[in-house]
């Protein structure tokens, strides 16, 4: 085997690797993005994605515990547990 059929190979090896690798992680993202979300053909009653679905029930129980942890009787409870 030749020097240049040597490097012409390495580089083909090298560029069809590259190529697996990234067509197998854009996979593994999306499969892992469906899995979390649901796919977007998943409706639920309403005819709303349960994606946006789990958004807006993400986004009450965030607003929920703000609520706590703003609320004055929270940093008293919690003073009141350091004594």
């Amino acid at each position: 085997m030749h020097v240049f059929e040597m490097v012409v190979l390495i580089v083909m090896i090298v560029g069809i690797t590259t190529v697996l690798g990234k067509w197998l992680e854009n996979r593994n993202e999306s499969n892992l993005r469906e899995e979390f979300f649901g796919s977007d053909t998943d409706l639920d009653e309403n005819g709303m994605p349960l994606s946006l679905k789990r958004i807006e029930q993400l986004e009450e129980r965030v607003a929920v515990l703000e609520k706590i942890v703003t609320d004055r009787n929270y940093d008293l409870k919690r003073e009141f547990e350091r004594l």
